[in-house]
């Protein structure tokens, strides 16, 4: 075996013989079962999203989409363990998200981009209330347009809705 060694200041490295007695770790063998000390422990990264029980809320995250006169909007839902959401139309730029009984008061946090650029780079409005236990009115207009209700301007507009436990 060999084993290059380093000089002091700036000489050059040499390779010397080493003794042949000597065990190199290539040569160990681990028995069955046996194990090497265990490593330093490191940080407990944050816990992810495991459902309620970790959050202490039901969520029903989507993107909302609505095109034409008069027609429902659509949700890719992105999370929901809220429970059973449809979706209605009530008139020109209102909507409503309809429940049996989950938008529970002083209990629902409603979370929306409120201004928001379309499909046309025109700034929008969209509002969403509570209503009552059973619903949630979704209500959009054009900012400059001094916010008159307006269908088709929803393109995955991005809402979240919770309710804390």
């Amino acid at each position: 075996m060999a084993l290059i060694r380093r000089q002091d200041k700036g000489e050059r490295l040499s390779i010397e013989e080493m003794d042949s007695n000597l065990t190199y770790l290539e040569d160990l063998a681990l028995t069955s079962g046996a194990t090497g000390p265990a490593g330093p422990a490191g940080p407990t990264g944050p816990a992810g999203p495991t459902g309620p029980s970790s959050n202490n809320y039901l969520v029903y995250t989507a993107l909302i989409t609505q095109v034409g006169t008069g027609s429902i909007p659509t949700a890719n839902i992105l999370q929901n363990t809220l429970g059973e959401i449809t979706w209605g139309y009530v008139s020109p730029g209102v909507y409503t998200m309809n429940s049996d009984a989950l938008f529970v008061a002083g209990k629902t946090y409603l979370n929306n981009q409120v201004l928001h650029i379309n499909q046309e780079s025109l700034a929008y409005l969209a509002i969403l209330e509570r209503t009552d236990e059973n619903t949630i009115s979704l209500s959009t207009g054009f900012f400059m347009g001094g916010g008159d209700p307006v269908d088709s301007i929803l393109l995955n507009h991005s809402l979240e809705v919770r309710v804390y436990l």
